[in-house]
């Protein structure tokens, strides 16, 4: 299966969820690579920065994948559009 960077990762499964973090690592890699590069400073430092970064938003994506999945087994309760999920990913962008 050919894919890109553009290609939606199937998060429901071990494998897609290896493959989503494994990209946002490449990318944290590569990130602390051109700001140590450009900015200069400390690229153990960058590093650590920028996999701080991707680990926070493997952790983000799968809360909101994990209250769209709470929204389909409840739909009485997180409706799509309905203000209960709607407060639930506002609460999230909040933090």
């Amino acid at each position: 299966m050919k894919t890109s960077s553009n290609s939606v990762i199937d998060k429901t499964s071990l494998d897609g969820v290896l493959k989503f973090v494994g990209r946002r690592a490449a990318q944290a890699g590569t990130d602390a690579a051109l700001e140590t590069a450009i900015q200069g400073g400390s690229f153990s430092d960058a590093v650590t920065d920028s996999f701080e970064g991707a680990l926070a938003t493997a952790f983000q994506a799968e809360l909101f994948n994990q209250i769209g999945n709470l929204g389909e087994r409840y739909p009485e309760f997180l409706a799509d559009g309905g203000s209960a999920k709607t407060a639930e990913h506002s609460e999230r962008f909040r933090s």
